[in-house]
């Protein structure tokens, strides 16, 4: 037995809310559809077990040529009732059947799950590599990427066994999407496992490309061997890990990640240890408004008056405004904050002219 327990960049800089948001989601979607399942499997189990009793009682009934064979009214009867019953089956309304697709089916099936053994184990994976790609991507782009991955992983269930009428539910096949993008995005990165084989076990470390590449290939096999006699959607797992595979290979060669998303994300953190004034300054001045940030970042320095950060901001706006000597006087403001006195410089600081918002 192998269950990974954490790993490198498990460390985020901000609370991954979507991830968060996701698990909250399939909590409260299970606690209300649960008990209703329970039902549901309930009756679809009594209508079940009287059509085998009848096959039993009258063996060959079942045979397409014994339309007249004694039983068989009965047994068209007890079966047209018990397709009625699994198709009232909540799992059968809200879940992916790829013998009669629904968008709805689509995506509800990603919320649906069958125990509680089936939720938990999803969630504790989706929290293991989903907060590292949320921090990397951003909450837009990985949300996206959770969605289509799911969707992707029922249709390559479907594609497989296009005329099933069983469902298909769980979150396994988006996770394992993410799955996919942790291998290519983070393919260096040490997970440490816990092992236990009879009696012995204990922990060790491997990298990602290792451990997941060997994931995918027992996958592979047990599609191969054991899909037409499981009930888990091996297929929905392999397409959904090839899918995020593909996206995040995409993102890199294109380099979108390194051009587009790491800026943007670096904006948004560096805004995380500023004065909220301070924050909403720097979207102002983003924005070309330098008058009012002005406003905003005289109010967080009355605020929090050893902020240098906003000292240094209101700088650029002053010189972004035409006013280099206002900009001089509270950058050298900041500049006595960082040498920890309140004395005069020796000598004059020269007008300052770093554009506004340029990197430092």
């Amino acid at each position: 037995m192998l269950i990974p327990l954490t790993h490198e960049r498990m460390t985020v800089q901000r609370l991954p809310w979507v991830t968060i948001g996701i698990i909250a989601m399939n909590f409260v979607v299970f606690a209300f559809t649960w008990p209703t399942a329970q039902r549901d499997e309930t009756r679809s189990a009594d209508a079940w077990e009287e059509l085998i009793t009848h096959t039993e009682a009258y063996p060959g009934v079942w045979e397409d040529d014994c339309t007249r064979c004694p039983g068989r009214a009965e047994f068209d009867a007890l079966r047209e009732r018990f397709e009625a019953v699994a198709s009232e089956h909540i799992f059968f309304r809200y879940g992916y059947v790829p013998g009669k697709p629904t968008l709805r089916g689509l995506f509800g099936s990603l919320f649906l799950h069958a125990s509680w053994a089936h939720l938990l184990w999803n969630m504790y994976f989706l929290w293991l590599y989903g907060c590292s790609i949320e921090d990397l991507w951003g909450r837009p782009l990985y949300a996206v990427v959770y969605l289509t991955g799911g969707v992707a992983a029922a249709l390559a269930q479907g594609a497989y066994e296009p005329d099933t009428l069983g469902p298909l539910v769980g979150a396994s096949g988006a996770i394992s999407a993410l799955t996919g993008v942790f291998l290519i995005r983070c393919w260096d990165t040490r997970i440490r496992f816990f092992w236990m084989f009879i009696v012995l076990f204990g922990t060790f470390q491997a990298p990602a490309w290792i451990m997941l590449g060997f994931w995918l290939t027992k996958e592979l096999f047990n599609a191969f061997v054991y899909a037409d006699v499981s009930s888990v959607a091996f297929w929905a797992h392999i397409g959904g890990f090839v899918f995020g595979a593909v996206v995040a290979s995409v993102l890199k060669l294109t380099r979108v990640e390194e051009n587009i998303l790491a800026p943007a994300l670096e904006r948004k953190t560096n805004l995380l240890g500023r004065h909220p004034e301070a924050a909403r300054a720097v979207e102002l001045m983003e924005d070309g408004d330098y008058s009012t940030a002005t406003r905003a970042l005289k109010s967080a320095i009355q605020q929090a008056p050893k902020d240098s950060d906003s000292y240094r901001l209101l700088a650029q706006c002053y010189q972004a405004r035409g006013r280099p000597e206002e900009a001089t006087r509270w950058l050298r403001q900041e500049l006595k904050l960082h040498a920890g006195t309140t004395s005069s410089w020796p000598r004059p600081i020269k007008s300052w002219s770093t554009p506004p918002l340029s990197s430092h």
